[in-house]
């Protein structure tokens, strides 16, 4: 066989070669995901926290994670753009708390849902915090956070 058609023969092989060494290296997130984990008030009860990523663009969320400082608002820890710090004042009777982000333009909005006990509260302003990591950079500026209707 000449060396052209050799050369012509062994194109597939190395176009498929390619595109399978590319795809490892992709981090994209594909559809939905959702973390939940259980956080403990000072006064020993439990509260469910659930993390939901419409967007697709989250690879990670932490629910107050150990080792982080409690950011004031919405921001970006300094060298780290791909990850938004998101702090929220929680109350001693909430029971859950879900969070939901969509994609908005460069970065996320998200609405907060809380469900009480429904008594009256001793403690109010319980400071709890998200760390999200994106698949890209994620400006703090634009990330929003709304209580749900």
């Amino acid at each position: 066989m000449p060396a052209l058609t050799r050369s012509i023969a062994r194109l597939p092989l190395l176009v498929v070669l390619a595109a399978a060494i590319s795809a490892c290296g992709m981090t994209a997130v594909s559809g939905p995901r959702t973390w939940t984990s259980e956080a403990t008030l000072p006064d020993g009860t439990k509260q469910t926290i659930t993390v939901r990523d419409e967007s697709g663009r989250l690879t990670n969320a932490e629910i107050n994670p150990a080792g982080v400082a409690m950011a004031s608002e919405i921001s970006n820890p300094p060298g780290s753009e791909n990850v938004v710090l998101v702090p929220w004042a929680g109350g001693a009777c909430d029971v859950s708390t879900e969070f939901v982000f969509t994609a908005a333009g460069q970065g996320l909005a998200g609405t907060m849902k809380v469900t009480t006990t429904g008594g009256v509260c001793n403690m109010m302003a319980i400071q709890q915090q998200l760390r999200l990591t994106s698949n890209a950079p994620l400006p703090a500026a634009q990330v929003t956070l709304d209580r749900a209707p």
